[in-house]
């Protein structure tokens, strides 16, 4: 049976539920601790979408990190423009850095 829920007047599929999202979280946090053991990466997050994910995948982590946003937008009302635009900057401390990047989970309007 298909789950979905409604959010406006848009109708969305749930394809993956929350503990599902979870264990799934859980699990990249124990590889990120392990890949990057003894080592002090930046995590960087895809503003708007990421953050609520990568502040839970941030939870799991047990190794020393950074954390730094970056906000950009290629599009102009629902439909994409073809051309990135970045919104907000990076970090200007990312030579020779480990650098992770957090990208949001998405939707998927039916």
């Amino acid at each position: 049976m298909k789950h979905t829920v409604q959010v406006e007047d848009k109708e969305f599929e749930i394809l993956l539920e929350n503990d599902q999202i979870s264990k799934r979280t859980r699990l990249i946090g124990i590889q990120l601790n392990v890949d990057y053991e003894d080592r002090c990466p930046i995590v960087i997050g895809v503003l708007n979408g990421s953050f609520l994910f990568m502040a839970d995948l941030i939870k799991e982590l047990n190794i020393p990190c950074e954390v730094g946003f970056i906000r950009v937008s290629s599009y102009k009302g629902t439909s994409t423009s073809g051309e990135v635009k970045e919104a907000f900057g990076l970090p200007d401390t990312l030579h020779n850095r480990d650098v992770i990047i957090v990208e949001d989970l998405s939707l998927i309007h039916i």
